[in-house]
């Protein structure tokens, strides 16, 4: 297999693993914590270093991507946007978000003084990470792609977009619109499954790129018997 496509499926399956992964730790560790308000939140949990490694290494690997190393008819572009999106992940890696309202962390109480600035850094290091994946997919990713790749890629970044406003509207309006959201949503932690469901997305859109298997249609079809296989194997 082609490094690239590696490449591109390790940023895939860390993506799309990292959100549940933090989740799950949380719950079944000595925290023994729900669903918190957002994937960033576990920073503030016993699962503060997965989330940071698992996001630093996404970083990293955005950071260093450049397919036209490899793959003449790829351009400049993708290597200055993999730039921009590593050196946004990395910061938001290493600055957290604002203390969470739900866990009591003897963190909070250290970066205080900062909280504001650093909540303001790494939303700003968020958004500009998620906006440059959604660009891959919606741009980038669907050149010299057949007609239903093509169409793929572009319904991946289009419902990316979508979440990306969702969450946009989210944080610029809850100091005016918090007791609405409350109404709405109740005690559901809204931004982490907007995070989970973006994640998914430009998960999945990084492993298709990286020649994953696409699981959708005969394929899907044809890896559920592969699977139903393996594990009948053990029973």
């Amino acid at each position: 297999m082609k490094p690239y496509y590696v490449h591109r499926r390790s940023i895939g399956l860390i993506t799309i693993f990292l959100p549940v992964i933090v989740a799950f730790g949380a719950w079944v560790g000595p925290d023994n914590l729900g669903i918190q308000e957002s994937v960033s939140h576990y920073y503030y949990t016993g699962m503060r270093d997965i989330f940071v490694a698992f996001f630093f290494s996404i970083g990293m690997f955005l950071l260093i991507y450049n397919p036209s190393k490899y793959q003449s008819n790829y351009g400049k572009k993708d290597r200055y946007l993999g730039m921009v999106a590593g050196s946004s992940a990395i910061i938001a890696s290493l600055i957290p978000t604002a203390c969470s309202t739900i866990i009591i962390s003897p963190i909070c109480s250290s970066i205080s003084d900062q909280e504001p600035l650093f909540d303001n850094i790494h939303l700003a290091a968020g958004g500009l990470l998620v906006f440059s994946l959604a660009i891959f997919s919606y741009y980038f990713f669907p050149i010299n792609q057949e007609e239903k790749m093509r169409k793929t890629y572009k319904w991946i970044g289009g419902i990316m977009f979508i979440l990306i406003l969702l969450m946009a509207i989210y944080h610029t309006t809850k100091g005016v619109n918090e007791e609405l959201f409350k109404d709405i949503f109740g005690s559901i932690p809204y931004i982490y499954w907007l995070e989970l469901l973006l994640m998914w997305a430009w998960g999945y859109a990084w492993f298709l790129k990286g020649k994953g298997p696409k699981f959708y249609g005969d394929k899907l079809v044809a890896f559920r018997k592969e699977a139903a296989a393996f594990w009948r194997g053990f029973i």
